[in-house]
């Protein structure tokens, strides 16, 4: 995560987990969709607020923060939002493989 010619850049672990957060999922949720703990699902979503507040966006919550995402082009903007269906078959194939 970080400041690239002013634009916040972020790995695509990072925008995959808070893609799921901002799509309207609890932290919890989210946390035992990719199997991490609720506090890096937090952190994920602080750091990145934190760096569109830097890079000079209003972020004050969640709604916020998928808009300043989406704006970027990191999120679509339909629904339902395909990079949440996609990691949720990916979930439900990994747990049937084990």
């Amino acid at each position: 995560m970080k400041l690239v010619d002013g634009v916040p850049k972020f790995t695509m672990r990072e925008l995959m987990v808070v893609g799921v957060y901002v799509d309207g999922h609890s932290i919890k949720e989210t946390a035992e969709a990719f199997d991490i703990t609720y506090n890096t699902v937090q952190s994920y979503a602080k750091r990145i607020t934190k760096l569109f507040r830097k890079a000079g966006y209003k972020v004050q919550g969640r709604d916020d923060l998928r808009r300043a995402l989406q704006s970027l082009g990191y999120l679509p903007d339909d629904y339902p939002n395909p990079l949440k269906v996609i990691l949720i078959l990916d979930k439900v194939n990994f747990k049937e493989k084990k």
